[in-house]
């Protein structure tokens, strides 16, 4: 228990009890009551008008506590720029843009982006893969063309080949001359028509790589395509759940300022959330 020790405000304040509380009460009342009393008006007679008691009221403590920090929601969709295939830049151009505060249901448009290049892409691609398409379908008619010639040159190889063979029979009865004619001249079908074989294997097999290489660079042109056309999806963003829009600040200059129609954002920079209040 604490002793009570005199007020060194006042002498002629009196000893309070043991309980502490009644002392603090004390304490601050004693300075309300020296102000009564140094604001009291003078009475005609001379005599000064004073208080003539103080009530002290026993009453609670009040404990406040003070928090800092931030509220966020216990639910939300941070929104970014999309990444884009194919891209050089690295920003976009927002061409509508939902306000904060707005209200918004899944599957609705939260922000759309200016896709005039990814649609000039496009186009330009899809000309360029048509070509690849038409030049394999010339190469094609020109191969099956050129193998049409070589066998027809190959059937003549082997018709000479086997007239040669026929004219070998004749040699027991012609001259030893005629019979050595005969069979340089087998010797020579053959040859040619071994020769003709084989460059015409090597020509199919040249044909082929020709042909495959426009195939892959055709297939090129139709994934860049269809990238470009992914790109101009990304264009659109819709909300994946049902929230409220809530923008984010993005730098402008040396200003933080909420993104709008004409702002430029990086790819995969954040901009928006969409939270459930």
């Amino acid at each position: 228990m604490i002793r009570n020790r005199p007020n060194k405000f006042s002498t002629n304040c009196t000893r309070y009890g043991s309980n502490w509380l009644w002392g603090l009460l004390v304490l601050s009342v004693l300075p309300m009551a020296a102000c009564t009393l140094l604001t009291s008006e003078t009475s005609g007679t001379g005599t000064i008008r004073t208080a003539d008691s103080v009530t002290v009221q026993r009453g609670d403590f009040k404990r406040i506590l003070r928090l800092t920090g931030r509220v966020n929601a216990v639910e939300s969709y941070s929104v970014k720029a999309p990444r884009l295939a194919i891209q050089t830049s690295g920003t976009l151009t927002i061409t509508k843009i939902l306000p904060t505060g707005t209200q918004v249901e899944k599957g609705d448009i939260l922000v759309e982006f200016d896709r005039q290049n990814q649609i000039k892409n496009v186009l330009d691609l899809q000309v360029k893969y048509d070509d690849f398409v038409q030049q394999i379908k010339k190469k094609r008619a020109d191969q099956a063309a050129a193998l049409a010639a070589d066998k027809t040159e190959l059937k003549t190889a082997e018709l000479d080949l086997q007239s040669a063979k026929a004219e070998m029979r004749t040699n027991e009865i012609i001259s030893r001359n005629k019979a050595a004619i005969n069979l340089e001249t087998l010797k020579e079908a053959e040859a040619k028509l071994k020769l003709l074989q084989d460059t015409f294997a090597l020509k199919r097999e040249a044909e082929a790589a020709d042909l495959h290489i426009l195939e892959i660079q055709r297939d090129r042109a139709w994934k860049t395509v269809s990238h470009e056309r992914d790109n101009i999806e990304k264009m659109t963003i819709r909300s994946p759940m049902s929230g409220l829009v809530v923008l984010a600040p993005i730098r402008k200059g040396t200003l933080q300022l909420d993104p709008e129609e004409g702002y430029e954002v990086r790819e995969g920079g954040s901009f928006m959330l969409v939270v459930n209040p």
